[in-house]
């Protein structure tokens, strides 16, 4: 079984719009192009949206991103640290196809449990994820 979280506790299509809009709403703030992915607990893309301007390998960095948080279950600025020479991951990104190590991949996490995640690209790491933390800051108060 691929995805255990019970069924009124998954993200949908509506809930990932509504969840794109809260960053594009922090994009236009930012005043940069991003591109938004929101998958689901099993990495499944729900939505995937890139602002008009957005570096198109900012496509595959954000879906990366949210992917590889589902995956490791570790939004994605706290997996660099452990994939550094020395470090218990170290070169996890050269062995699981494909693993984003930088930040952007925030998880989604409804009453303790991960149900999914955002990937955000096209800024520099740290506007990835103010974007990424606005979505994640109105997921867990909202939804």
């Amino acid at each position: 079984m691929r995805n255990t979280v019970p069924f009124a506790e998954k993200l949908n299509l509506e809930k990932a719009i509504r969840l794109m809009e809260v960053a594009r709403s922090k994009a236009d703030e930012i005043g940069k192009a991003f591109v938004i992915a929101i998958c689901d607990a099993s990495g499944d893309l729900l939505s995937l949206g890139r602002m008009d301007g957005a570096l198109l390998v900012s496509i595959a960095l954000a879906q990366n991103k949210a992917r590889s948080a589902v995956r490791i279950h570790l939004d994605t600025k706290d997996i660099a640290p452990l994939a550094q020479p020395g470090a218990s991951l170290y070169g996890i990104q050269n062995g699981v196809e494909p693993m984003c190590i930088f930040g952007g991949g925030r998880l989604l996490r409804h009453k303790g449990q991960m149900i999914g995640a955002v990937g955000v690209s096209g800024g520099s790491v740290e506007e990835d994820l103010l974007v990424a933390d606005a979505v994640v800051d109105f997921f867990e108060t909202t939804i």
